[in-house]
């Protein structure tokens, strides 16, 4: 569903965005598809701006929530959290309570193509990483969740285009 937005943003020029705004519209909006399904929660106490295309950002947080979402059980939570990294650069955490993926199929998933599940292209976690490093000097990783589930840790960096060094999500 964000593919079309992406696909027109590239005329789009960056401005000033509020990750932490955007995250909680993502989250009202899978709220509304999980129709009660799962609990998402959202953790943005505070504003974090980042020079950015709006709809770039949006579909590198659809695609980790919907990810998310769908990997839950049933009355399962989902927590996102939205902060500004000590090195300056966005970090957007999402938890799901779901099995989890195993370490050799998570090192495939940033792959085109590669899915889990039974429906979908395998290309929303594709586009998200393309669009974290290559437009936002960023990353994103994917590990287990604390409670057996996936953590997925993005970085996106300040400025549109920065490359940043320092430590891995």
């Amino acid at each position: 569903r964000s593919f079309l937005a992406l696909a027109s943003a590239d005329a789009a020029e960056p401005l000033a965005l509020d990750v932490a705004a955007l995250a909680r519209e993502v989250v009202l909006e899978a709220l509304q598809d999980a129709t009660g399904r799962v609990r998402v929660e959202i953790e943005a106490p505070a504003p974090v701006l980042l020079e950015a295309v709006p709809a770039e950002v949006k579909a590198v947080l659809q695609a980790l929530v919907v990810n998310a979402c769908e990997a839950s059980p049933a009355g399962g939570r989902v927590r996102v959290a939205v902060a500004r990294g000590d090195d300056g650069r966005a970090t957007i955490e999402i938890e799901d309570e779901g099995a989890g993926i195993a370490e050799e199929v998570r090192a495939r998933l940033f792959a085109p193509h590669v899915t889990t599940k039974p429906h979908g292209s395998g290309m929303g976690l594709f586009l998200a990483q393309r669009l974290a490093s290559g437009r936002y000097g960023g990353e994103i990783a994917l590990r287990p969740g604390a409670a057996g589930g996936t953590r997925a840790i993005a970085l996106l960096g300040a400025r549109l285009g920065a490359r940043r060094s320092g430590a891995r999500p």
